[in-house]
């Protein structure tokens, strides 16, 4: 540096400023571009908001926005840039669908059975390529337990799988369900579909640009309702057959009001069209409050992961477990396990009722002769049609291990139905048994008060087992199972007094009976074997009594009997 540089003073560096009018303006006229182009975006912020919701004068202020908007193109660029994000977060798909095509769905067998004169019988079939959609729940933890859990628990099935978050059934400008059910099914043809959506889905719906279904209403509940039907015809119109997996208990209270509803709503709109909706409400609840932990095998661990909504991995695994039973009852799918019998859902046009019955078959897999069916009549009190009173695995080893079938009623446990349809199970459901199943005679037991309507519908079967059978009859006057086997109790006084019973030791109690006996008189009055030891349980006491009324195979040894568990 010379001596001239050092003696210069410094020069000052000025900054000019721009008015702040012209920063006011600028910022105005970004937020501005930013409000036109995120108006829809914003509006469903408002709509998903029980606060921003009630504010009538905000969400009017942003239709017109999205109005003004709308008027001068801003849709024409949002388009492209949504379809760009669309294509990044498509979810990946498994299998690729072959050309063959397929029979129609089991579905359209019925109503076709059911417009006969005769005893017609229906059956879903079995299903042999199942696609999985929903949600973020697909897309990962339960989706991947069903896609994995499918093909390896299952006979020759094989499964397809597509998950989206962050969508759902109300928004079909975000993300158009039916468009892509149409797309999947036309390529994988599937036979079954598994659904599961709710999560997104408790918010007002679009009718048009500018205008929606508040929720909670009862519009929204139409039209919610009409959203499942469309996803199921369009299941239909491919040949496939529906299944609808509701949504859990949530840790949020208020969250769980409106999964409650939306279950309803769901429920109400699946079995409308004959398709299976299966509760996981219950299932993820432990005594009706949120679940934290669970346990599978001998791995324990959290339900959900750390937002109260989604499951882990075991979570998931914990609750499929049971959903699955339910889906492998009502649809046919064999197990891999060979010790498990299969679960067959059937059933029949009944004339007395006027209406379809249904009932389960447990079977064995490979029978070469007919075997005698066990007509099992829970007790009212038990919900075994509900997780986890069915005792669906122990049926199948049962069938399977002592090459019996056992068959439960749907609705059986309501003595209402029993009373008035005794005919049906006395009369109708052998002879469709005997006509479509392996089965060579038909017993019946019965628990608690469904004993009492084993008695009714059993008195010319080979033998049956009642488990606490010991009632006061004078208190059960008006049971209509009771009435059938005994008479009016004003018109046959004396037949109540002298079949008046007290309770007992509560052993299961076995009765046999020819086609010419008059039950009540010569076993209930005298004749009574005992089945086995004082048990803890109808299904210990069920299984003591299948030793006796089912001979094991020629050449066959009888199973040993399983423990008396409590319930």
């Amino acid at each position: 540096m010379t001596s001239t540089q050092a003696t210069q003073p410094m020069q000052t560096i000025r900054v000019r400023w721009a008015p702040a009018w012209r920063v006011v303006l600028a910022l105005w006229i970004v937020l501005l571009l930013l409000s036109l182009y995120q108006a829809h975006a914003i509006r469903d912020v408002i709509d998903r908001s029980d606060v921003l919701r009630r504010q009538t004068w905000l969400r009017d202020a942003v239709t017109e926005v999205m109005r003004f908007g709308d008027a001068i193109g801003m849709d024409a660029l949002r388009r492209p840039l949504n379809a760009v994000r669309t294509t990044l977060n498509d979810s990946y798909t498994v299998l690729e669908a072959p050309d063959s095509d397929r029979p129609a769905a089991g579905q359209q067998e019925l109503e076709q059975a059911a417009k006969s004169a005769e005893l017609a019988h229906f059956s879903p079939r079995r299903p042999r390529r199942i696609l999985v959609i929903g949600a973020s729940s697909i897309q990962f933890a339960v989706g991947v337990d069903l896609e994995k859990r499918l093909p390896r628990d299952y006979e020759d099935v094989k499964v397809k799988r597509f998950g989206q978050l962050a969508t759902g059934l109300s928004r079909p400008d975000f993300m158009n369900w039916p468009d892509k059910l149409r797309s999947l099914a036309k390529s994988f043809k599937p036979d079954l579909v598994i659904c599961n959506f709710g999560g997104n889905d408790a918010q007002a719906i679009p009718i048009d640009e500018y205008n929606s279904i508040p929720y909670p209403s009862p519009e929204w509940d139409a039209k919610y309702g009409e959203r499942i039907t469309e996803m199921i015809e369009i299941a239909k119109e491919y040949g496939a057959d529906t299944v609808m997996i509701g949504m859990p208990i949530m840790r949020s209270p208020k969250f769980s009001r409106k999964m409650r509803r939306l279950n309803r709503v769901m429920k109400k709109a699946t079995e409308d069209t004959g398709m299976l909706f299966v509760s996981t409400y219950e299932k993820a609840s432990l005594q009706g409050k949120y679940r934290t932990e669970v346990q599978v095998g001998r791995k324990r661990g959290l339900m959900r992961t750390s937002d109260g909504v989604h499951y882990t991995r075991l979570g998931a695994r914990f609750v499929m477990n049971h959903v699955m039973r339910e889906i492998e009852r009502r649809y046919h799918l064999v197990p891999a396990d060979d010790a498990l019998g299969v679960a067959q859902r059937h059933g029949f046009a009944s004339k007395t009722a006027g209406a379809p019955v249904w009932y389960t078959a447990y079977l064995p897999r490979n029978l070469t002769a007919r075997r005698p069916a066990v007509v099992v009549l829970p007790d009212g009190q038990d919900s075994w049609t509900q997780w986890p009173q069915f005792p669906h695995r122990r049926f199948q080893r049962w069938a399977e291990s002592r090459q019996v079938i056992l068959v439960v009623p749907e609705a059986a446990h309501d003595t209402a139905y029993v009373g008035k349809l005794a005919t049906v199970l006395r009369d109708e459901l052998p002879q469709d048994l005997e006509r479509h199943l392996p089965v060579d005679s038909v017993a019946y037991a019965g628990s608690g008060r469904g004993g009492l309507s084993a008695l009714a519908v059993g008195r010319d079967s080979p033998g049956l087992l009642l488990y606490r059978p010991w009632v006061d009859l004078s208190k059960h006057k008006k049971d209509p199972a009771l009435i059938a086997a005994l008479g009016d109790p004003t018109t046959h006084p004396r037949r109540w007094r002298r079949r008046r019973w007290v309770k007992a030791s509560g052993s299961p109690v076995w009765l046999q009976a020819g086609p010419s006996a008059d039950l009540l008189r010569k076993n209930l009055g005298g004749r009574l074997l005992d089945a086995g030891p004082p048990a803890k349980s109808f299904l210990s006491a069920l299984d003591a009594g299948l030793r006796v009324l089912v001979p094991p195979p020629e050449g066959s040894e009888p199973p040993p009997a399983e423990g008396a568990p409590g319930r």
